[in-house]
């Protein structure tokens, strides 16, 4: 039997998280037969047009979603170390808003969507892996999880930072990271505590000059998802991260996420965009202005 458990890893975060919204981490596994072409041309053409038709297009009470950006791993990186060939960060107003549109009519066949031929396994495939998603709380702590009497962590996926913000605003950085060889104590949960409570701290986003992250954390590694007010903030940030790596993990890939409108939206392997839409709903922001 499965059940769970919660240590305390770092102090509770100071910010508030009033009106918090529903931040998805989408982890999307490609189906055994599936090409790379192939996939990605169904993510081009069919996932990305219906994500923004059915979360922003509907009629005023059915919409809800403030923020979508995907982003696809190398394909053969992906292949190599058993990564999602694609994942999306989706921000919503609110779990009723999300529900509201799930009910809806489109909304309904939205979620069949993601498993249609030659996209995302639903079922584990042959190295076991399953897509699927995580809702992203406030971090204040590693969740873990007990299984066959063996403690590990848990997956969960973590907001870091302070609301409100303005989701469309600002230059994203994933990255994509794993215990290094040799270093057991990597995904120790106190270790990627330190970790996530660095990034979470006044002085760590300060150093950074980070907006804010989202970060989905799983046994064996982080994906995590950053943004900066500017351009030169993420350069920046890079080598600091880099630095804040060692010894502990490895860079398995780093993408990074420039913002295309709806409409012109084209993602390929190695790369991720911050889609453009009007949402169509009150948005409050604390983030800086954008560099040009």
């Amino acid at each position: 039997m499965l059940f769970r458990v919660f240590i305390l890893v770092f102090l509770l975060s100071p910010y508030a998280f009033a009106d918090f919204p529903m931040i998805r981490f989408w982890r999307g596994y490609a189906q055994d037969t599936a090409t790379r072409d192939g996939f990605r041309k169904l993510i081009n053409e069919e996932l990305i047009p219906e994500t923004i038709e059915v979360g922003s297009r509907q009629a005023e009470d059915e919409r809800g979603l403030l923020f979508y950006s995907p982003f696809m791993p190398s394909w053969n990186t992906a292949k190599r170390f058993h990564l999602p060939e694609e994942m999306a960060i989706l921000v919503y107003k609110s779990a009723d808003h999300y529900d509201k549109i799930r009910q809806t009519e489109r909304g309904k066949s939205y979620g069949p969507l993601h498993f249609i031929h030659g996209l995302f396994a639903k079922e584990p495939r042959q190295d076991g892996k399953a897509s699927g998603s995580l809702v992203a709380k406030p971090f204040t702590k590693v969740e873990l999880q007990v299984r066959d009497g063996k403690t590990e962590i848990a997956p969960a996926a973590y907001f870091l930072g302070k609301t409100p913000v303005d989701w469309q605003r600002g230059f994203g950085l994933v990255r994509i990271l794993a215990h290094k060889a040799g270093y057991a104590s990597a995904m120790n949960p106190v270790v990627v505590g330190q970790h996530l409570g660095r990034i979470n701290s006044r002085r760590g986003q300060a150093a950074l000059r980070l907006s804010y992250a989202v970060v989905a954390v799983e046994k064996d590694r982080l994906i995590e998802y950053l943004v900066f007010p500017t351009q030169r903030s993420r350069l920046r940030a890079i080598e600091t991260l880099r630095v804040w790596n060692e010894p502990c993990y490895s860079e398995l890939n780093v993408l990074r996420i420039e913002k295309e409108p709806f409409g012109r939206t084209f993602i390929r392997s190695g790369m991720g965009v911050n889609v453009g839409f009007d949402p169509g709903l009150s948005c409050p922001t604390q983030l800086p202005k954008s560099e040009p």
